[in-house]
């Protein structure tokens, strides 16, 4: 893959052709069947990069964030005829395209490591998430992502700490992280717990947390609370490296 700032053009467009223009024609073509039948179930898959960001891929990101959104409001303007629109986000699932990584020792391991249940997904992981979307089962439900990624981003707490904190710091120590809307408060708890250490958060939700030193901030409004401005880690929902 490449950066976003040497990404080919003709790679962006065909990727976004493939991911995001094709099944939104496909579906307008089902959708006429659907509405004479006056009911109908369309299943997108997306991926768990609709959610997290990964390197060296920009058009994959983008067009299954918008496949992400597509969905959602099919959902919406469909939902008069009885149609549903939902979205099935696998994660590293054994396939032709993710032959690098599972044929690469330590990428393969790395991959199976960060998922909750310690393995790789396979294709038939996906059966009973299709099936389920695809009957009765859930008649009630449109418009909503299901993740088949064996727990990864549920795990990523645990993936900071083992790489950022297990073995760097001591008790008592400083550690500033700067977090950008996502879960420095479960992190800092958890870190705090296993280490009895003295950790710095700042959101930008501007909550109140519990559990740990937490010196509140709006960051679109008031001053870093650090004198030098600096911190040990910056984190992002949506940037995973």
């Amino acid at each position: 893959g490449s950066k976003s700032d040497t990404y080919p053009d003709n790679l962006w467009e065909k990727t976004l052709a493939v991911n995001v223009s094709a099944p939104f024609r496909l579906t307008n073509l089902v959708a006429k069947s659907m509405k004479d039948n006056g009911s109908g179930s369309i299943i997108n898959i997306t991926s768990l990069n609709a959610e997290l960001a990964f390197p060296k891929n920009p058009a994959y990101m983008a067009s299954k964030g918008a496949l992400k959104q597509l969905t959602k409001s099919l959902a919406y303007d469909l939902g008069q005829y009885g149609i549903r629109a939902n979205n099935i986000g696998p994660g590293y699932i054994k396939t032709a395209m993710t032959d690098k990584s599972w044929n690469d020792s330590k990428m393969h391991s790395e991959r199976r490591d960060r998922t909750i249940l310690g393995r790789w997904g396979h294709p038939e992981d996906l059966i009973g998430a299709v099936i389920f979307l695809a009957s009765n089962a859930s008649s009630f439900v449109t418009g909503q992502d299901l993740y088949v990624d064996g727990g990864w981003p549920q795990k990523l707490a645990d993936h900071i700490y083992d790489r950022f904190i297990e073995g760097e710091l001591t008790k008592g120590q400083e550690f500033r992280i700067l977090d950008i809307g996502c879960c420095t408060g479960d992190a800092l708890k958890m870190f705090n717990r296993r280490n009895n250490l003295e950790l710095y958060g700042i959101d930008i939700r501007d909550e109140k947390q519990e559990g740990y030193v937490f010196k509140e901030c709006n960051l679109e409004t008031d001053k870093i609370p650090f004198e030098d401005n600096t911190f040990d880690f910056i984190y992002s929902k949506s940037v995973l490296e």
